[in-house]
This record gives structure tokens, sequence and C-alpha cells, in this order.
């Protein structure tokens, strides 16, 4: 796949830190929608390189078709046990590829038509973000740094205390799961032992790997989290909410009008 999920978290102010950063990076990939779409509005009936003058970059013709063949989706609660936010992400893939794609709902949905899609291209280095107002297709690439390779979600660095005994099937996935803790975050953590040769990365990708050390702290792959703070009233609720062996999905940049920030 081309880049490597981290577990990030040493403590328990490091973990909302780092939950914090990982909501921040989605906020800002929204606020860039809404002045884009401001943007894109106003310049309707203009040409598309004075859109691309006026936002800071310049016209490019993108010429790549990228096929899906597979998606893991996962729903993430996280903040103050009032008031948290409700994400949902949609990472899609075709381990013979090496790009990615991934989609982010839950932030200010209201304000867009559809929910912009973000390819990392890895054999291009380039990072590009394609959305959609009514009739107007856009795309914005940019360069692809260290930063923007890593996805992972789930950042906390549990300690797995025991196992509960109980079992399930989560999504055809036997699942068991295990008390853990992570500072001041307690909860409980569901993990099954193995998934598909070609899920693995993914997960690996996504931070959702653990890795065991013995028979009360097994490795495996993750598929629940859920964890609370008695001493902050924050929250983590993290599941895998959809896996998708056979999702064929496509995105044509060559329908799209593409601008990119100048490389100098």
């Amino acid at each position: 796949m081309g880049c490597s999920g981290h577990f990030l978290a040493n403590s328990a102010s490091n973990n909302m830190v780092n939950y914090t950063a990982k909501y921040m990076k989605s906020l800002v990939v929204i606020t860039f929608v809404f002045a884009f779409h401001t943007l894109v509005l106003a310049q309707k009936d203009k040409s598309y390189s004075a859109v691309a003058h006026l936002a800071g970059s310049e016209a490019v013709s993108l010429t790549k078709k990228f096929d899906f063949l597979k998606s893991i989706s996962i729903n993430l609660i996280v903040g103050n046990t009032i008031d948290p936010s409700n994400l949902n992400y949609t990472l899609r893939f075709s381990e013979k590829e090496s790009y990615m794609a991934m989609s982010i709902s839950g932030l200010g949905d209201d304000e867009v038509e559809s929910v912009p899609e973000i390819v990392l291209d890895f054999d291009e280095d380039s990072r590009i973000t394609f959305m959609c107002f009514g009739d107007i297709k856009m795309a914005r690439a940019c360069l692809l740094d260290d930063e923007q390779k890593d996805i992972s979600i789930f950042t906390l660095n549990p300690v797995i205390h025991k196992e509960t005994g109980k079992s399930k099937n989560i999504l055809g996935y036997k699942s068991m799961e295990y008390i853990i803790s992570d500072g001041d975050y307690k909860g409980s953590i569901w993990i099954t032992p193995t998934v598909e040769e070609s899920l693995k990365r993914p997960f690996i990708d996504l931070g959702l790997k653990h890795e065991g050390a013995g028979s009360i702290s097994p490795s495996g792959y993750i598929m629940r989290v859920d964890v609370d703070n008695a001493v902050t009233k924050d929250v983590v609720r993290l599941s895998v909410s959809d896996i998708n062996i056979n999702d064929i999905y496509s995105i044509d940049a060559r329908t799209y009008v593409s601008t990119a920030f100048p490389s100098h």
C-alpha cells in the first residue's frame, strides 16, 4: 500500500492531543472545501484558469483513473461526553495499486453537496482532493509529504490487562473482548486474530493492528474500542462498521477541472 500507520500516544494527555490533531486535520480539509466552494460559485461563468489564479494555484491536466476494489469503513466518536464528534471514515484501496482514497463525513456535511474524497498517489507522490458541487467537479492536487502519508485513525496505545471471556461475530470475524487502559482511559477492546491477506496492510495503515505480547495481550486486528476518561470526561468509541471486499469504485480524474499548487 505504500505507507503504514503508527500508534502515537504514550500518555492520557497526549492521546487527546493526537485525536485533536487528527480532528483538526479533518477540519482543515473541510474548511478548504468551503472556501473553494465559494470561489467556484463566484467564478462559475468565468474561465477555470481564472479560478486557478485566484485560488493561488495553476491549472493542470490530470490524466489518471483511480480504480478501487475494496473498502473499509470506520465510525469514530471522540471528545467530551456532552458533545463528542462523530466521524465516518471510508478507506478505498486495491492491493495491486500504489494509491488509496479516504473520505471523511461528519464535519460540516450540511454545507457540501458531496463528501470530498482524498486520493494519496504514492507513484506520483501527490495528494488530490476531489470535490463535487452540483454539476461542477473540481480537483486540487499538491505534493504528498510524510505527515499526509500517515492515515492512522486509532492513536491510543492500550495496555491489555485480561480477557473477559466474551466473544462475538463482528462483520463475519470472530472477535474477543479484552479489558484495556491507557493512562486515565479505561474500557474494552475487541480483537480478531486474523483478516484476509489483502486487508492486513490497510488495517495496519489505519492503526488497527495490535501487536501483542503473549496470551494475555494477543496480536490481532482491532474491530471495536470503547474507552472513557473519568478525569476529563472524554470518550473514544471506534468501530469497524463495514468491510467490503467487492467494492468496485472509480474516480476518473480526467472528468474533473483540476488545479495544483505551484511546485516552487
